[in-house]
């Protein structure tokens, strides 16, 4: 005869079990239909199809809904510790200004946390450099930084940094998912871009006409760069 208490369900396991595969399954489907109203939205960028997906779980507040002073404590990164936030608010004030080269960073989540923070990030671009730009963002660039970095570098250019801007706009291109970052531009970025471009040009024009060295290799380069930006003809194209 079979001994009852061996065959002894444990129900409150099952129930456990039972609820964690309830709230698994309304996750998959939570997220599920996010990612459908993402596609729906056609956002431009794959960070705001993730983001979409990630807020899934969140619900807009109603009037009834108050706020008290204890859940604004709340972080909004709760993964974050108050010391690391610490850092990175110190971090908005001197990233770009008196970074020195043993605090530049080494790696695509350093380079992300500083450059969230950065005030000033053209500066930031130069002192980090082409060459080195290239190994951080080695296995991803990001669909949304390729769009600030051509932001940063248009908005501050002077014909002075044109050789570092160059090595700049050289290097990315180099970096993971480069191509899709790029397709994924928007048509501010992609304008950007290409103002970018028109300045660099006349940098490497103005080089020619005062016969300094170096003018027909910033041209060459230049047109290298059309290229594989793929948004304007090169320089010989357009002349014929």
């Amino acid at each position: 005869m079979a001994d009852l208490k061996e065959d002894k369900i444990d129900f409150v396991k099952l129930e456990r079990e039972l609820e964690e595969a309830v709230k698994a399954d309304a996750k998959y489907w939570r997220e599920n239909d996010a990612k459908f109203r993402a596609v729906e939205q056609r956002v431009e960028s794959y960070e705001q199809f993730r983001d979409i997906v990630a807020a899934a779980h969140l619900r807009p507040l109603e009037k009834k809904d108050r706020i008290s002073e204890s859940k604004l404590q709340q972080p909004w990164n709760s993964v974050a510790s108050p010391a690391n936030q610490s850092t990175a608010l110190t971090q908005s004030h001197d990233v770009g200004q008196r970074i020195t080269e043993k605090e530049l960073p080494t790696n695509s989540l350093e380079f992300s946390r500083d450059w969230k923070h950065c005030q000033d990030r053209y500066n930031f671009l130069k002192l980090i450099g082409g060459q080195r730009l290239s190994m951080i963002l080695k296995c991803d660039i990001g669909m949304e930084t390729l769009g600030d970095v051509v932001i940063a570098l248009n908005k501050s250019f002077t014909q002075e940094d044109a050789e570092e801007v160059i090595d700049i706009l050289k290097s990315l291109p180099t970096c993971g998912r480069f191509q899709l970052a790029l397709d994924f531009l928007g048509k501010k970025e992609k304008g950007e871009l290409k103002q970018l471009f028109e300045k660099l040009e006349k940098a490497s024009r103005k080089n020619n006409l005062e016969g300094n060295v170096g003018g027909d290799i910033y041209k060459t380069k230049i047109e290298e760069l059309l290229k594989q930006y793929e948004l304007v003809k090169s320089t010989s194209e357009r002349n014929t």
